[in-house]
């Protein structure tokens, strides 16, 4: 049945959609894996198969079949069918998708206190001036924070030498540990006394 029909495409362009024909871009992969399955193919091979990309199933799973005019200036267009061998031969090894792999932990970098002293830039640009300073702060990985300034100084930096190492402080949470644990022998005394005096 020659001829065109209106100005979409020509009649046996519509007679190959009604016999499962399409062009590519027309494919979804709910209608390939749908027109696998009215093909008698297995559940668990769809099931496995419903793992590909939709571009990859277009590439392995569909096969050229004929080709129709299409639009109102007469494009040819290829159509393409379900390939039912292909995909009962198809390896489906090649599209599993890798395993995650486990994520490094993350290894903080050691704190250590530390005396140094670096170069504090000043002047302006044609008469740039440099004076040493000296101060005590926290080394983080390759960075220094000096106490009693915002920001970091890298330790690499030109200019800069630790002095002298020092012992960390205490955290704040030990603190508080054992100070709660000084506090519990005296409330246990106050209970005794109170119970006394209710006597």
């Amino acid at each position: 049945m020659a001829g065109y029909k209106g100005y979409s495409m020509s009649n046996r362009a519509i007679e190959a959609y009604e016999d499962g024909e399409k062009p590519l871009s027309k494919w979804t992969k709910a209608e390939i894996l749908s027109q696998l399955e009215e093909e008698g193919l297995s559940k668990r091979k769809i099931e496995s198969l419903s793992k590909m990309t939709v571009a990859d199933m277009k590439d392995k799973l569909l096969v050229r079949t004929s080709w129709h005019h299409t639009s109102k200036h007469y494009n040819r267009t290829d159509f393409y069918s379900v390939d039912t061998t292909a995909a009962e031969k198809l390896d489906m090894r090649t599209y599993e998708r890798p395993k995650p792999q486990p994520k490094e932990a993350i290894v903080k970098p050691e704190e250590e206190r530390a005396i140094a002293e670096y170069l504090v830039w000043s002047g302006t640009r044609n008469y740039p001036k440099a004076d040493y300073v000296k101060a005590q702060g926290m080394i983080k990985g390759n960075w220094f924070y000096p106490d009693n300034e915002k920001g970091k100084k890298s330790i690499y930096a030109r200019g800069f030498r630790i002095i002298e190492k020092l012992p960390v402080k205490q955290k704040k949470n030990q603190k508080i540990n054992s100070a709660k644990k000084e506090s519990k022998p005296y409330l246990k005394k106050n209970k005794k006394t109170s119970a006394k005096k209710r006597r």
